[in-house]
């Protein structure tokens, strides 16, 4: 009889996790030639629940991921299940609305559910809609004028909407300010506008009042060298001081002072190529906004092993540890690799 094989050691993490991203367009500030949306179900759920509940007007797809997890798993059945997710960045507009009373109730209809397929007259092409039949409503907005949205909360209410299938990342404009930057040249609006693609148009005949217009102005040049001068020598300040105040014998504080240095250059990067300045300023969103226009961030923080994402999650998450925690797991090992991946991306950038 003959013994069984012995299975492989399993003490290196990076065995038994691995991801693997396909974007379905190269990077592009503005999402030009996404493809695979016309019969993207999944997309045309999270449009349906913006309607119904953030009363969106408008919506364009600026990029989409498909993101593949393999779980290696040693203990019989020996299988290796696989996970496919889905990341998407959509810039919308919504239009704060008053309600004079409860909302009506909504026939199942009107509404696509997460794995209900949706008609071929729902599924719009650029700039038309999905259904004239529901108007949009308020969700938990009560009386009055709902309160502006949360990009993080949305996210994460979008997240667990569709079974956790997909993350979404969000740029919300209201209608109100998008007529209010519409008075004046704001480059980043202008091109968004007209060269994403449209996934939603409450009003598809119907154009904005006002648009923002673009500009060339040596004013606007000198605003963005201003801009990347102040966060680059930030950035540079702050890795600095990992080396020189020996703060690698505490590695949050090494953390914390990287998380800062990656801020600083983010916001750079992004004001150099989008010309935008999110209000919202997690770690984890603006990296994947530079991946808007660059491949830099995957590059140097790949998700592919548990090594590689143990060090990307103590990165976006060392302010919370710095404030609320005392113990910890991180090594003076994980500070040093840490340190040299964030040199790397600030060399990068510059």
């Amino acid at each position: 009889m003959n013994p069984q094989p012995t299975p492989p050691a399993h003490n290196n993490l990076n065995d038994q996790f691995k991801t693997t991203s396909k974007r379905d367009n190269p990077p592009s500030p503005f999402g030009e030639g996404v493809r695979g949306v016309r019969n993207d179900r999944l997309l045309q759920d999270i449009i349906n629940y913006l309607r119904l509940h953030h009363a969106l007007q408008e919506a364009y797809l600026l990029s989409k991921t498909t993101n593949t997890t393999q779980k290696q798993s040693y203990a019989p059945p020996n299988h290796t299940p696989l996970q496919r997710t889905f990341t998407y960045t959509l810039l919308i507009i919504t239009s704060p609305r008053s309600i004079a009373g409860p909302r009506e109730p909504i026939s199942n209809s009107n509404v696509a559910g997460p794995r209900e397929p949706i008609s071929k007259s729902n599924v719009a092409g650029p700039c038309e809609p999905i259904s004239k039949s529901t108007p949009p409503l308020l969700g938990r907005g009560g009386r009055g004028v709902r309160t502006p949205l949360n990009p993080a909360d949305l996210s994460d209410l979008l997240h667990n909407h569709t079974q956790k299938q997909a993350h979404i990342h969000i740029i919300p404009f209201t209608a109100k300010a998008l007529n209010e930057k519409g008075q004046a040249n704001h480059n980043f609006l202008s091109k968004a506008l007209t060269q994403a693609r449209c996934i939603y148009k409450e009003n598809p005949h119907q154009e904005a009042a006002t648009r923002p217009s673009t500009t060339d102005h040596p004013s606007i040049k000198e605003a963005i060298l201003r801009e990347w001068d102040t966060r680059l020598k930030r950035a540079e300040f702050l890795y600095e001081n990992v080396s020189t105040l020996h703060t690698t014998n505490e590695p949050v504080v090494c953390f914390e002072l990287l998380h800062s240095m990656l801020t600083q250059t983010c916001l750079g990067l992004i004001y150099v190529f989008l010309e935008y300045k999110p209000s919202y300023t997690a770690l984890p969103y603006l990296l994947h906004l530079c991946t808007l226009f660059t491949d830099l961030p995957n590059k140097v923080f790949p998700k592919n092993n548990y090594h590689n994402h143990h060090i990307y999650h103590h990165l976006c998450n060392a302010r919370t540890m710095m404030v609320h925690k005392t113990k910890h797991s991180l090594t003076l090992k994980d500070a040093d690799k840490a340190w040299k991946k964030c040199g790397i991306f600030l060399y990068e950038a510059e």
